[in-house]
């Protein structure tokens, strides 16, 4: 289960929030990702269809191509996902002008061609929320992609 984010200093801003009711229970284990500024780490929040909910990140380290893969599993989107369609996420980095996979994340099928994506938001400039998507068809071999400039 994602919980809802929220950026301390984007305090007069609401916190993102998933469309689904949900109650933490004793014996839950709750994980926070914490970055500080510096750190340049792509996280892609999603929600499929079929109500699974997963993570997938990644941390440019120069120019070039990042595959985003599951916080928990380590595995890309495509092998985390088959057979889903991914309807709502949120991506987060402060690379910004760097990013050069059309200010976001990419999805590219099993040939390399796009099928999905989303841009990204820059927590420290704006709270990031979740935003319907035309449905992205996920299979085995699609990847999460994003690019950098440097």
């Amino acid at each position: 289960m994602i919980l809802p984010v929220h950026i301390i200093a984007k305090g007069n801003q609401s916190p993102v929030t998933w469309p689904i009711k949900f109650k933490l229970q004793a014996g839950d284990t709750v994980r926070v990702m914490a970055n500080t500024a510096a750190d340049r780490e792509f996280a892609f929040a999603v929600m499929t269809s079929k109500g699974t909910q997963a993570i997938f990140s990644g941390t440019p380290s120069g120019a070039g191509n990042i595959e985003l893969t599951h916080i928990k599993s380590g595995q890309g989107i495509g092998a985390s996902l088959t057979g889903q369609s991914v309807t709502m996420a949120y991506s987060t980095s402060v690379d910004g002008a760097k990013l050069i996979s059309g200010g976001g994340v990419l999805v590219l099928n099993d040939r390399g061609l796009p099928v999905g994506g989303q841009m990204a938001t820059n927590p420290a400039n704006l709270q990031p929320t979740v935003q319907p998507l035309q449905p992205i068809p996920i299979q085995l071999n699609f990847v999460a992609r994003v690019t950098t400039s440097s």
